[in-house]
Formats: structure tokens, C-alpha cells, sequence
């Protein structure tokens, strides 16, 4: 009887180890199921996240392509306005349309020259308008005439094309006075002495005494003729040597 007892009691211990050991699995089994449903919702909400910032990336990614193509689109228009507008400043005139051709004359129309009493069409003459002649007259700022008061020798004579002049006076000369005379009465004159300021003078009066220095450098005498119309301006320079004492 009691080797039986003993067979026995081994035999339900080793039952009793198996089911513990079954237990051990399901639990692990039921550990990794719990794990997996509670990690699926954490891993779902991590994917909505990533796709909507993907998709919102996308999204502004088109948005700054649909602004760059509108500056485009933009810039396109105006260039096309401007494009326009200097076309139709600069468009040439439309010209005039030919005139229509005569019509054909008529057989009873036609004149045969050989035919005695046949009278001629008469055919008006056309001349030409004549254009006017000669060049609209330019301004001139030149001098008719210079007179110098005591008179001396310029060198060369005076000219109306010529500037520049020189002379020489004697030590008692100390002031000279000078009359121009300019082409067109209206120019206006000024006079200057030695860099100093200038003074107005009116074609054909005097001006006032000019003084001159003794040196053995030249008194520089500034004319200047300017035109009415301010187009032309002419300068004409005296060197004028005063002998020392």
C-alpha cells in the first residue's frame, strides 16, 4: 500500500507542476495581448500626428508655390501693360488710304485726235508750292564796332570776327573809355578790367573810364556780347600795356 501512496503523490505533483506552468504562460500571453491594446492607441495617435504634419507641411509647401506663381502671374501683367502702353506712344500713324482708281471712260468718252472739230480735254496744271528762300537768320553776339577813348592801334585791326586784340599806351594814358557797338541792338554787353566784376553797357554808349595799370604785365579788358535770346554768347579780349613811369 504505501509504494502505491507514493506513485500517487507523484503523480499529482507533477500535475500540479504542469498547471503552474500553464498559468506562467497565459499570463505572459495575457501581459503581451494588455501591452499590445494599450500601446495600439498610442501608436495610432502618433501616426494621425506625423500624417497631419506631413500633410500640413504639403499643404504649405503649395501655398508657397501658388504665391510664386501669382508674382509671376503679376510681373507677367505688368510687363505686358508696359509693353502696351510704350507700343501705342510710339505707333506709327496709320497712313491714309489711296484713292479709289478713275472709272473707265466710256466708248462714246474717248476723242480720236485725227478727227476733224475734235476738241481736247482741257487738263488743269498743277505747280508746285514754291519754298521760301534762304535760312532762318541765326543770332549773332558779334560786335559791329569798337571805339576807344584816347584812340589807340589794336593789333590786328578791329573785326567782328576777330577776339582777341592787344595794344600799347604810354604811361600817361591811365584810363580808356570804350564804345561797342553790337549787331543786334538788343544783345546785352558787359565789360570787365583785370578779373574784376563786370558792368553793363548799352550798344552804342560809352562806358566809364577803365583804369590801367603800369606793369610790365598786359591790363586784361573782358567784352562780353550775349543775345537777346540768350543763345549766343561772344568774348572779346583786350591786352592793353601800360609803359611803366
Amino acid at each position: 500500500m504505501e509504494p502505491q501512496t507514493v506513485a500517487d503523490e507523484a503523480q499529482s505533483g507533477s500535475r500540479m507542476n504542469d498547471d503552474a506552468v500553464n498559468h506562467q504562460i497565459l499570463d505572459a500571453i495575457r501581459q503581451a495581448a494588455l501591452k499590445l491594446v494599450n500601446d495600439s492607441g498610442a501608436q495610432s495617435l502618433a501616426m494621425i500626428h506625423a500624417v497631419a504634419t506631413e500633410t500640413t507641411g504639403m499643404l504649405m509647401h503649395n501655398a508657397v508655390g501658388a504665391q510664386r506663381q501669382m508674382q509671376m502671374l503679376g510681373a507677367a501683367a505688368v510687363t505686358a501693360t508696359c509693353a502696351k502702353l510704350l507700343g501705342l506712344r510710339y505707333a506709327s500713324p496709320t497712313p491714309p488710304p489711296s484713292p479709289p482708281p478713275p472709272p473707265p471712260l466710256k466708248p462714246e468718252e474717248l476723242i480720236n485726235p485725227f478727227q476733224s472739230g475734235t476738241r481736247l480735254p482741257t487738263i488743269p496744271l498743277m505747280f508746285p508750292t514754291p519754298l521760301p528762300s534762304g535760312t532762318p537768320s541765326q543770332p549773332s553776339a558779334d560786335l559791329q564796332g569798337l571805339s576807344i577813348v584816347p584812340e589807340i592801334g589794336l593789333s590786328p585791326s578791329f573785326s567782328a570776327s576777330v577776339t582777341d586784340y592787344s595794344a600799347a599806351v604810354p604811361n600817361s594814358t591811365a584810363t580808356i573809355t570804350l564804345t561797342p557797338i553790337a549787331a543786334e541792338s538788343s544783345s546785352a554787353i558787359q565789360v570787365g578790367v583785370n578779373g574784376g566784376p563786370f558792368a553793363d553797357v548799352n550798344s552804342g554808349s560809352a562806358t566809364s573810364p577803365l583804369p590801367l595799370n603800369a606793369s610790365p604785365s598786359p591790363n586784361i579788358i573782358k567784352l562780353v556780347v550775349t543775345t537777346s535770346d540768350q543763345r549766343a554768347t561772344k568774348t572779346y579780349t583786350l591786352a592793353i600795356t601800360r609803359a611803366a613811369s
